[in-house]
């Protein structure tokens, strides 16, 4: 019996000790989202989300672990309108697409850190055209040379990273998009849910 109580309060500690853990990730994943929704209020976020309606073209740009991110967020704004494009293109260089880039344009930088080295030579060569870049703290030594900069907080108080804070953003920048382009959008939406159906692309719901 007294091993048995021992088991039980040795169990109860472990579920205690994660519970814990798993409550301080929430919270610093909370706080990490608060800060980045106080940059949008002090930015004019209007104009950004019209500049990414209106943009004759979507450039987004991830590399390494901010590549998924970029990946997402094209998909989310596809739902929305057309002409987005994803780089850099698996196992392909980038200098070709950086030059069909114009002023009508918008490019999306998403680098969070350990970054590639090729990073700053990239932020360099977009200098002049329409870029937005979404960073953590790490990045903030870019912001004179990109046109609008956001800063998604990265905590450090454990090995892995969370992107809370990045997803969050990237989920009100589309939903502020889509609001924006307004019934364009709600069309543009409802064919590519044609599309799904006609392809059986998606499992039935229900």
């Amino acid at each position: 019996l007294q091993g048995g109580t021992q088991w039980h309060f040795g169990f109860q500690l472990v579920f205690y000790f994660h519970f814990l853990q798993f409550y301080v990730y929430w919270v610093v994943g909370i706080m990490c989202c608060v800060l980045v929704y106080r940059q949008l209020e002090q930015l004019d976020s209007e104009q950004l989300v019209k500049e990414i309606s209106q943009a004759k073209q979507i450039y987004i740009i991830g590399y390494r672990n901010s590549y998924p991110l970029a990946m997402h967020f094209r998909q989310q704004l596809m739902q929305c309108r057309g002409q987005i494009t994803l780089l850099p293109i698996p196992a392909q260089s980038i200098g070709e697409d950086l030059q069909q880039i114009t002023a009508d344009d918008l490019v999306i930088v998403i680098g969070i850190r350990r970054r590639p080295s090729v990073f700053s030579a990239l932020i360099k060569q977009l200098q002049g055209l329409k870029c937005l870049l979404i960073t953590d703290q790490s990045g903030q030594r870019y912001a004179s040379q990109v046109s609008q900069l956001i800063v998604c907080p990265m905590s450090n108080h454990s090995a892995l990273d969370s992107y809370a804070a990045p997803m969050s953003l990237l989920a009100h920048l589309s939903n502020q998009v889509y609001d924006y382009l307004a019934e364009a959008a709600q069309q543009h939406s409802n064919q590519v849910s044609n599309n799904y159906q006609a392809l059986a692309e998606l499992e039935q719901q229900g």
